[in-house]
């Protein structure tokens, strides 16, 4: 993942490579481009998927320039926005000093959120990934440290876990946040839910 910023226009990016050579087959590879292929026409259609902006490559390899996350600022002239985080909004991105404001960054730094917060924050979630459903796919990793804030909104970010509902060939995710008895596939009943929560 790196730190971009726009030659003419200055506004700053995070931009993902990929290259064939870091991938031990074929098929990692062409999952994760056939995943992003699937993701980036719906990514701005919901206000908690991060925006995917371009994508380009070749057989080598391929990249994707995505929203950048706000920057955690947690020194004394940092402030804090309406929801107390210690990301201020509109700050300058400081190269040197980029941390991505995540929800773990969150969590560290206040410790909880209020009810209130968490239901918000939960129903945003929820609402992000009943549209990845609801266009047959699925994040393989959700977790607080792949929840960003851009312009303090929430979004589902490493969208290079997202795959193809239907693809059961891999197991991938972070022990803790997987479902115990493995692969988990989204139900009806559950899409029906979160949808409910967005309304």
């Amino acid at each position: 993942m790196w730190l971009a910023r726009h030659k003419t226009l200055g506004t700053w990016r995070a931009v993902k490579v990929i290259r064939r050579v870091e991938f031990d087959d074929e098929r990692p590879f062409r999952r994760e481009f056939e995943g992003i292929r699937h993701y980036e026409p719906i990514s701005r259609t919901h206000p908690n998927l991060v925006g995917i902006l371009h994508v380009g490559g070749n057989e080598a390899g391929f990249y994707y320039v995505m929203e950048l996350a706000d920057a955690v600022r947690t020194g004394p002239l940092a402030g804090q926005d309406a929801e107390g985080s210690l990301t201020a909004l509109g700050c300058p991105v400081e190269p040197d000093d980029y941390v991505p404001r995540t929800l773990r960054a969150d969590l560290k730094g206040r410790g909880q959120f209020t009810a209130e917060e968490t239901v918000r924050l939960g129903r945003a979630l929820a609402g992000a990934l009943a549209h990845l459903h609801a266009h047959a796919l699925v994040h393989r990793d959700v977790k607080p440290s792949n929840i960003i804030f851009v312009e303090g909104v929430l979004k589902l970010a490493d969208i290079g876990l997202v795959t193809d509902i239907s693809d059961s060939r891999s197991f991938v995710g972070t022990e803790g946040y997987m479902p115990r008895k493995g692969r988990a596939r989204p139900r009806p009943i559950a899409m029906r839910w979160a949808r409910s929560c967005t309304n």
